[in-house]
């Protein structure tokens, strides 16, 4: 027993040396071991805050044994070595050098250039570092019209190039911030001892040619601007880089109508809208506000010239081409069901001429699945001789688009129907079907002679039970009308109805032209741009004519002359008869008598 406790004592006294000995060696420090590829950095310029760190190498330049500074910068957090927590033996490192090393550049200086430190140069300025300093915001040579080149060199640092210094930018002035219409700025090479001289000059954009060179007064120049679209031109030749160009774009507009000057010039436009007769409430929270704008001589003022504001806020992107949709989207009031909101409308043209109108409008806030009034929905077949097939009344839900109360109005009326798209978004309808619905006198002669003019293939396709897109001829389909007058440039899924509305689906042989649909619709297709007249409601429309002469023979004392005459749109043509003159014609002149060759001798 004494033997056997003797030997566990020495086994015991061998396992705790074993131990002992092995703890020494786990916690003992670790010699540093070079891989067999090492990573060491690239000798390059330190950075500003590799500098400020002061974590540079060690003073023999030895990279072997020390992290590389930008590594140790990018994880400060990084211990260098595991310390011994009972004998700490790494007091001395990571080594700290006594001076920062030097960059390897002598003739660089200690704050790099701001493109080797990857910083962008110039982010506040002219993009393009074109010319310009100071207030001139704008890139020189960019614009609607592009043309200039050759701006002036980027601002780099300390480097700076040389260019010109100007207060021109591309911008917009109304006339009320000149004076005498005459703008004034300056413009110089920044270098004044260098042998560089500039050229300035100034274009409308109706005028032809290359401009008016404006003449100095020292650094300052002056023009007088038109309205419209202003150009002026900086040329200046660089003896190094040869001939540059910058030009700035300058819109000049007239003062516009305001409520407190509602019409501006000689001619102020006419503005229409669907709320100049409108009384009672709004209940369509989404409501489509229709404008059409015309000049003095009943042009078509499109929608760059036009306006809409809703509470202060534009209302942009409107659908359409001559009459245009504005989408008003009202609130629901915080408090109460009503809420009041402000509509202002400013159209212009080109000349100097504005109008203004305003309305003040109440909304009232119904819930989605309300009632909110009664549209009248007609179906017109006029174009094939069927006329006004059915009228019908439905109910307008908020929320609800008119291609809702088509669909519940065929319905209601015992028609099938087709459609592309879904009822709520893309609705475009393909075909109406009902027992012997069609049944008519066909396409009316003064239309046919149209189409056959306009260049529309006929199509042989038709029934008197249903009618849709592409039955008589290749430009046929269902198009729809608001209040009689006004084809929407959107889809029936994007059109909300107003109590009291009338919606219109019209049938039409030649994309629109024949129905009153927009020149837009129909006037690409075929060779005429317009039928002037309308088959619609049962009869035929005639709309106004664009005659010219085209043709001319003069009356004499016995003809009888003309003068035909032609419509410039659907190329309708007419003669005026011109009266014979009855004037005797003029008797012709006798001949000479002929000189005797020889007087006979005496």
């Amino acid at each position: 027993m004494f033997r056997k406790n003797v030997i566990y004592k020495g086994i015991g006294i061998l396992l705790v040396a074993a131990i002992l000995v092995g703890y020494v060696f786990v916690l003992r420090p670790s010699e540093r071991v070079e891989p067999d590829n090492p990573i060491t950095p690239a000798e390059k310029t330190l950075y500003t805050e590799t500098l400020a760190g002061g974590t540079g190498g060690s003073d023999d330049g030895d990279t072997g044994d020390e992290p590389d500074a930008a590594e140790e910068a990018e994880n400060p957090e990084e211990p260098e070595e595991p310390e011994e927590p009972e004998e700490p033996q790494q007091e001395e490192e990571p080594q700290e050098p006594e001076e920062p090393e030097a960059p390897h550049d002598p003739d660089t200086p200690e704050d790099p250039d701001p493109g080797d430190s990857g910083t962008p140069p110039n982010p506040d300025g002219d993009p393009s570092g074109g010319g310009g300093t100071g207030d001139n915001t704008d890139t020189p040579g960019t614009g609607e019209d592009p043309g200039g080149e050759g701006e002036p060199g980027d601002d780099d640092g300390d480097d700076e190039e040389d260019g010109v210094i100007t207060d021109l930018t591309s911008r917009t002035i109304v006339r009320s911030e000149l004076e005498d219409d005459t703008l004034k700025f300056y413009a110089y090479y920044s270098d004044a001892s260098a042998n560089v001289t500039l050229k300035v000059r100034y274009r409308h954009a109706d005028d032809s040619g290359n401009g008016t060179v404006l003449r100095p007064d020292g650094v300052n120049y002056s023009t007088r601007l038109k309205l419209g679209i202003n150009y002026i031109y900086i040329t200046y030749t660089d003896p190094e880089e040869g001939t540059k160009n910058i030009q700035f774009i300058i819109h000049y507009e007239a003062n516009k109508a305001t409520e407190d000057n509602p019409t501006v010039g000689d001619n102020p436009p006419a503005i229409y809208t669907n709320l100049d007769d409108w009384t009672g409430y709004i209940k369509t929270q989404n409501f489509v506000f229709t404008v059409r704008a015309t000049n003095h001589n009943g042009g078509v003022i499109y929608s760059n010239m036009i306006e809409v504001k809703m509470d202060g806020v534009t209302i942009k992107n409107p659908t359409g081409s001559s009459t245009y949709e504005y989408d008003l989207y009202f609130e629901r009031p915080n408090v109460g069901d009503v809420g009041t909101h402000r509509i202002e409308v400013t159209a212009w043209d080109g000349e100097g001429n504005s109008s203004y109108k305003s309305y003040i409008v109440e909304y009232y806030a119904e819930d989605d699945g309300a009632t909110i009034g009664r549209v009248t929905i007609t179906i017109d077949a006029t174009t094939v001789g069927a006329g006004i097939v059915e009228v019908g009344e439905v109910d307008i839900i908020q929320g609800e688009a008119a291609s809702n109360a088509l669909v519940t109005m065929l319905e209601e009326y015992g028609f099938e129907y087709s459609y592309g798209g879904t009822i709520d978004n893309g609705f475009y309808l393909r075909r109406i079907t009902r027992s012997d619905a069609f049944i008519g006198d066909g396409i009316p002669e003064n239309l046919r002679s149209k189409i056959e003019l306009d260049g529309i293939p006929f199509n042989s396709q038709y029934s008197y039970d249903s009618l849709g897109e592409f039955d008589y001829t290749m430009g046929s389909g269902w198009m729809f009308c608001i209040n009689e007058s006004i084809y929407p440039g959107r889809d029936m899924s994007r059109q909300t109805l107003n109590d009291g509305d009338t919606l219109t689906i019209r049938f039409t042989l030649a994309y629109g032209k024949d129905i009153g649909g927009s020149s837009s619709t129909g006037g690409d297709y075929g060779r005429l741009s317009s039928y002037c007249g309308m088959w619609v409601n049962g009869g035929y429309i005639p709309l106004e004519h664009a005659y010219a002469e085209t043709a001319r023979v003069e009356p004499t004392e016995t003809e009888d002359g003309y003068v035909e005459m032609t419509c410039s749109r659907c190329h309708e043509t007419y003669r005026e008869t011109l009266p014979a003159t009855g004037e005797p014609e003029p008797e012709p002149e006798p001949e000479p008598a002929p000189e005797p060759d020889q007087q006979p001798e005496p």
